[in-house]
This record gives C-alpha cells, sequence and structure tokens, in this order.
C-alpha cells in the first residue's frame, strides 16, 4: 500500500481517491500550522470537476478537504504553474478553523490565568469539538515585577485580549501571540491543540535516541555556541512512520560529545511523501517567562483650575483637559452612544468622540463636539508631544473610534483616555491600547 492510498480529496463538487502521478510533502512544526502540499502534475481534472471552485466570496473553497493518516486538512492555497502543475497547501482543519474567529474578546488576568483565556478561545469554534492539551490551565503564574517601583504610580488592570476594536486578531494568531509573550508552545499535531512550556515538554520520557550508529540515520549536524540564545540540531533519518518523533517529543543525542543529551523536537519535514526520508529539527529548551508586569500610571499631581499653572512645561490647555479627564474617570460612568455631543459635561456618559470632544473643550482647543469625522480634521496632523488625539474613521459611526493620550511627564509613559473601545464598560483611563490603523492629530504648538 502507497502513501497516497489513504488520501481522500473532497469537495463539494468531487470526490477523488488519490493514486498515482502526484508529488507531495509535510511539515509539523511548534512554530506555525502542520501542512501537506500535493503537488498535482496535471490540474486540468481538478479544475473542470470544480475541486478548485471559489465559494460566492471568491476564496478558495473552505469545504476542500484532504484525508490523510484519518487527520483533516483544509486547502488554504493554490496555483498554477505554466506547466500545468497545481501545488495545493491544506493546513490542519483545526488550525483552519481557528482562523475564522476574530472578534474582540478579553478577560482579566484576577479572574483567571491565561491558559484558561486559550482555553475559551478554544471553545468559541462550534465546527467540530476542538482536543486540547494544556498540562497548566489552572496553575496561577508568577507575574514579573514592575520596573517602576515608585509609589506614587498606580497599576492598571491586566487583561489578556484577542485583537482591539477595529484591529481583528483571529484565534490562531492571537494564541501564538499569547504564548510567545511568556515562552510556552502553541502548537497543533493530527488534530490535537496544545499549549505548553518546554520545561514541561523535557519532563517527558526520551521518545527517540539517536546516534551515527543507528540504523536509518544518514546525518547528524548541531550547532551549541555559547553567543547565540537557543542551540540547534538537524537529524536526518529514514522511517516508515512519519511522525515517529513529532514536535514536543525529546530527542537524545548519543556520542555527539557537546551536544549530547536531550533536546526538543521543533520541526519534522518529509519533503517527499512517497520517500521515507525524514528530517527532525531539533532545539534546547527555554525557560517560560512569567507573567508581565502590569502598565503603571502616575495620576494627576493635582486637580488643575482654569488658572492653574503649567508643570513640567505642559501648557495650560493640555492641564485642562487632563483635569477633565481625571474627574470623568472617577465619575466611572458606562459608555453611552451620542454622549458629549449636546452636553460637554453629559451626566449621561459619553461615546468616543464625544468624550475627546469633551476633554478638547476642557482644554479651550474645541468650541464644538466633532464626530470622528470632525476629529480627523481637527488640530494638526501628528503626534503631541504632551496629548494625542487618535482618530480611526471608518465611515460606519459603529466602527469608527478616537481616544486620546497623554504623556504629561515627557518620558514616553503614555495614560490613555478613552471611552469604549477595549475597556467599553467604562469611560476614562485605560490600559494601553493599539495604535495601529489611527491617524494622530494634535493641537498646535503643543
Amino acid at each position: 500500500m502507497s502513501w497516497a492510498d489513504g488520501m481522500l480529496l473532497q469537495s463539494r463538487a468531487l470526490t477523488a481517491r488519490l493514486g498515482g502521478g502526484l508529488d507531495a510533502g509535510a511539515e509539523w512544526t511548534m512554530e506555525g500550522a502542520p501542512t501537506v502540499t500535493l503537488t498535482v502534475p496535471d490540474g486540468r481534472t481538478l479544475l473542470r470537476g470544480g475541486l478548485l471552485d471559489h465559494d460566492q466570496d471568491h476564496v478558495l473553497d473552505r469545504g476542500t478537504v484532504l484525508r490523510w493518516r484519518d487527520v483533516p486538512y483544509r486547502l488554504v492555497q493554490a496555483k498554477r504553474s505554466p506547466a500545468g502543475r497545481v501545488p495545493l497547501v491544506f493546513e490542519d482543519e483545526v488550525v483552519e478553523l481557528l482562523r475564522r474567529h476574530s472578534g474582540y474578546r478579553r478577560a482579566s488576568r484576577d479572574d483567571g490565568t491565561r491558559a484558561e483565556f486559550v482555553l475559551s478561545l478554544l471553545q468559541e469554534v462550534q465546527a467540530r469539538r476542538i482536543e486540547w492539551d494544556i498540562p497548566d490551565l489552572h496553575r496561577k503564574q508568577r507575574i514579573a515585577a514592575a520596573d517602576d517601583v515608585d509609589d506614587s504610580r498606580e497599576e492598571r488592570d491586566y487583561y489578556f485580549e484577542r485583537g482591539q476594536p477595529g484591529d481583528p486578531e483571529d484565534t490562531w494568531t492571537c494564541t501564538g501571540r499569547l504564548a510567545s509573550e511568556v515562552e510556552r508552545r502553541r502548537y497543533v499535531i493530527d488534530g490535537l491543540f496544545h499549549y505548553v512550556s518546554d520545561t514541561r515538554l523535557m519532563a517527558a520520557k526520551t521518545s527517540l535516541t539517536v546516534s551515527d550508529a543507528m540504523p536509518g540515520v544518514d546525518r547528524i549536524e548541531w550547532d551549541v555556541d555559547a553567543g547565540k540564545e537557543v542551540a540547534t540540531a538537524t537529524v536526518s533519518l529514514r522511517s516508515r512512520k512519519p511522525l515517529v518523533a513529532p514536535p514536543g517529543a525529546v530527542v537524545e543525542l548519543a556520542d555527539e560529545g557537546l551536544a549530547s543529551g536531550r533536546w526538543l523536537v521543533g520541526r519534522v519535514r518529509q519533503e517527499r511523501l512517497a520517500s521515507d526520508a525524514l528530517v527532525l529539527e531539533l532545539r534546547q529548551p527555554v525557560k517560560p517567562k512569567p507573567e508581565p508586569a502590569a502598565e503603571t500610571y502616575t495620576p494627576a499631581a493635582r486637580a488643575v483650575g482654569v488658572t492653574g499653572a503649567a508643570r513640567h512645561g505642559v501648557p495650560e490647555s493640555i492641564e485642562r483637559a487632563y483635569a477633565r479627564a481625571k474627574a470623568i474617570d472617577a465619575r466611572g460612568q458606562a459608555y453611552f452612544w451620542g454622549g458629549g455631543h449636546g452636553d460637554f459635561d453629559d451626566p449621561r456618559g459619553y461615546d468616543c468622540s464625544g468624550f475627546v470632544s469633551s476633554l478638547l473643550h476642557a482644554g479651550g482647543l474645541l468650541d464644538v463636539p466633532l464626530d470622528t469625522g470632525g476629529l480627523t480634521r481637527w488640530g494638526e496632523p501628528g503626534q503631541g508631544a504632551f496629548m494625542t488625539v487618535w482618530v480611526h474613521e471608518t465611515g460606519d459611526p459603529r466602527r469608527s473610534h478616537a481616544f486620546v493620550t497623554f504623556d504629561l511627564n515627557h518620558d514616553g509613559r503614555q495614560q490613555f483616555a478613552e471611552a469604549g473601545g477595549a475597556e467599553s464598560g467604562r469611560t476614562g483611563f485605560h490600559r494601553p491600547r493599539s495604535t495601529a490603523g489611527f491617524v494622530p492629530r494634535h493641537a498646535g504648538g503643543t
């Protein structure tokens, strides 16, 4: 029985058992999505059969599935060469399903662990149940000490987040970022989602011991350098079992001098499935990092009145705007659509542009409330030295947004003032957020 005899290619239009004439390769990794690449020598059959038809949104038909070794892979890339060859790239179905989810989500670190937030994202998937391996799911991780120990600074709440409003991030990308921030691994092998530290992986038994004398081992190469953060090694061998040592497994190198010992498998490559040749890319483990320290900020040293003098060279207009932000923050008001557009000091609350308008009015920088479109034309382009208005205008009031950053100490430690957005439950000072997609504006001379 050949490697292709168990392959089944399915779509809405066509079902085909794959046989000879194909070239194929596979890759499994802790750094990205596991993939299988089929290269069809003549794509006309596939094209005429409708297998590569797009859906109504003119993207690849997500219903196209390759089943191999009882694992479903979804079609994610296809192209046709001048010679008529059609490479088809499939990735593990779990990864493709996780890429489909990108709505804004967040959870406070006070209410659960980073791993629990990751699991909550997996549980959004309804198309199939995602199997997972998260050994330290409920274990609270140590939190790094804040760099700034000034007692006058106050700590913000820390949130785990997927994307930002207006700045989407899919679950697959998000879980990878969440893992990398604390030196964990996020990967999928044969439909099983893993979120784990190198330390935990290294505690497992050795899956494979390799030496030059071992039958089937063609080559061992390694690079161990005191000047490099991570040592690496590569083992080329022959095995009828593709995942003889999958990513995350422990491989021991024997009789290799400086490189002898236990290593983690980071990647497995089988360039041709018709061959039994495998390449194992190994790496030494890295220590997990603690949870990042929460952001801190400096409250206003005092409330500034109309006649208040400037502090640290901060213009009086900016001091007034900051004092208004501080006063509104103290109210704990929720986001209110339309708030601030009829009354700069709106007792009901504010929407994003109404809040920004109120701050600018307090600083004597605005006479009439502006919506996000108007804020794109307020002031001058670029960031201010002490205060910046950030605007994202889409033409849709429900998808546009604006907020303000203050840097009163002129030390790069910005404070974010916002209504709605990432912390939609309250209006005032928020934890730092991404400014990607936003246009900066500032008052001239500030």
